[in-house]
């Protein structure tokens, strides 16, 4: 038992001392002659692994970028500190899976079980950037005794426009589109941004101003109250139960696939309206849950109710599986055998590494065997580029039971990416739903992701993700370069539709369905 307890504590402090030595690692300035061979080793592995890294920026011009950031490294500098350098030739390249992640601080167990069930300054706000100024717009807290509308002009003593200015190439999508940056920018401003400059804090001091006048509130970490006993909650049980009887009326709206980790569900079926001709799929994620099952229950209940009109809502769907966002296109055009176009690599060679790659360290030996079968299932196609089969989206049935052959909307935004903007590429392909919202996030011709290893640098100990499979819809390509899947009615969510808790792009499917699908009919071909 001795010997337990003190291995239990060998380990302990083990951790402790990595934690320890990874938050020094942060501080610490690296020698220049360190950061080029980082600049060396990241070309490297690019170059070796990437297929069609020059799709959007041409060869000769790739080469350049990575040859004056290694001139311009004249001085020691701390690992972010290089990101911010780095990280603007990976974002020139444009491929958005293929991405340089910076270092954050990491706190200890102690203090991650402190602040459990807790909600820091930070989550009680609910922004909204508009041109250059972050707004407030609202919190689940109460008494937080802020004006909706408000500016935030500083965060402690840090100014949210320029921690905008200097992460800026932080995020981005795939080519040249700019809707992927605003709408992460909307969604991870806190969590990333500030989170490189400063360490997590139990209070931060907001500087807001509400119709040119400045005002500041200190904002506190709350913490979760312990939970009332037995009796008290059987008593709250009795208060709402004819609160829910009288709200018997209202369509059931119905939750798929719980995560605990996001506190979401991956799919949710509603009624917005109470018509059950009208229904709204709204699919957060392709990254978990059984969508077989999903499915299958979420279109029955669409056939059960005779829904006559769907939304699919894609907004913020930032992909996962294209298994999953292909079962869920068969249930709207069913029988189609693929998926995808060729999934292009750079050669047998380069997908057996992300195969073994993908993996821990640990696990990499027991991988290689496996790992042997990139040899034997990637081709030479006629224009003697290197692609693999079979595809990477494979399904049980693309002809599942209830397929849905009414009305069909889809919202789409910054945030519809990956597989996102497969599944919508190749409905746009068959004409099969009408879009509304914005251009998406993802490439509508598709985009170098699949396999994703990430590297560690070996002196920054940045790391390096890198996509390494190019795939493409199956159904659909365009001759613009760079660009997501463009709405056939473009709405865009303004600052006063966020401050009155307006849903604009669902707002105008409605009128058009209330308008006999006239927008709708004007454009889609009838089967």
């Amino acid at each position: 038992m001795k010997k337990l307890v003190f291995i239990f504590w060998i380990f302990l402090l083990i951790g402790c001392q990595s934690i320890s030595s990874f938050n020094a690692h942060i501080d610490k300035e690296i020698p220049a002659d360190k950061l080029r061979q980082d600049v060396d080793y990241v070309y490297k592995k690019l170059k070796k692994n990437h297929v069609k890294l020059d799709l959007y920026l041409p060869q000769d011009s790739i080469d350049y970028k990575f040859d004056s950031l290694k001139q311009s490294i004249e001085k020691p500098l701390k690992p972010n500190d290089f990101y911010t350098k780095l990280q603007v030739v990976i974002r020139d390249l444009r491929h958005g899976h293929t991405d340089l992640i910076p270092l954050f601080r990491k706190s200890e167990k102690e203090e991650l079980k402190r602040i459990k069930n807790s909600v820091g300054p930070f989550g009680q706000l609910s922004t909204f950037w508009d041109k250059d100024s972050l707004y407030y717009i609202g919190s689940s807290q109460k008494n937080l005794d802020i004006k909706p509308g408000s500016v935030i002009l500083k965060i402690d003593s840090i100014s949210p426009y320029q921690l905008k200015e200097k992460y800026k190439f932080s995020f981005y999508g795939d080519g040249f589109n700019e809707t992927y940056f605003e709408n992460r920018l909307n969604r991870n401003f806190f969590n990333y941004f500030y989170s490189l400059e400063a360490q997590t804090k139990d209070s931060i001091l907001y500087t807001f101003s509400y119709k040119g006048k400045p005002y500041q509130k200190l904002i506190k970490r709350t913490f979760q109250e312990k939970k009332e006993d037995q009796k008290q909650q059987k008593d709250s049980l009795k208060v709402v139960i004819p609160k829910i009887k009288e709200q018997k009326k209202r369509i059931k709206k119905f939750e798929f696939s719980y995560n605990k980790s996001s506190k979401s569900y991956a799919k949710t079926l509603s009624f917005p309206t109470n018509d059950s001709t009208f229904a709204v799929l709204k699919v957060s994620t392709f990254g978990y849950g059984k969508y077989d099952d999903d499915y299958k229950k979420a279109f029955q209940l669409i056939e059960d109710y005779k829904v006559k009109n769907l939304v699919l809502d894609l907004r913020n769907n930032g992909g996962g599986r294209l298994a999953d966002s292909y079962q869920l296109f068969s249930y709207f055009v069913p029988d189609k055998k693929e998926f995808l176009g060729e999934q292009l690599v750079v050669d047998a060679s380069s997908f057996q590494r992300a195969i073994v790659d993908i993996f821990p360290k640990y696990v990499k030996p027991l991988a290689y065997p496996f790992s042997l079968v990139s040899h034997v299932i990637t081709s030479k196609n006629q224009k003697k580029e290197n692609y693999i089969k079979p595809a990477l989206s494979r399904i049980k049935t693309t002809h599942p039971d209830n397929i849905y052959n009414g009305n069909l909307y889809v919202i789409i935004n910054g945030g519809s990416y990956s597989a996102s903007a497969i599944i919508s590429s190749n409905l746009k392909g068959f004409n099969r739903a009408y879009f509304v919202g914005e251009e998406t996030g993802g490439d509508a011709n598709g985009s170098v992701a699949g396999l994703m290893p990430n590297y560690k640098l070996p002196n920054s100990k940045l790391k390096l993700q890198i996509g390494t499979v190019y795939l493409e819809p199956n159904y659909f390509q365009t001759d613009t370069i760079g660009h997501g899947i463009y709405p056939d009615k473009e709405i865009k969510t303004t600052l006063e539709d966020r401050l009155k808790n307006i849903d604009p792009q669902l707002g105008w499917i409605i009128s058009d369905v209330k308008n006999n699908n006239e927008e709708l009919l004007q454009l889609i071909t009838k089967n």
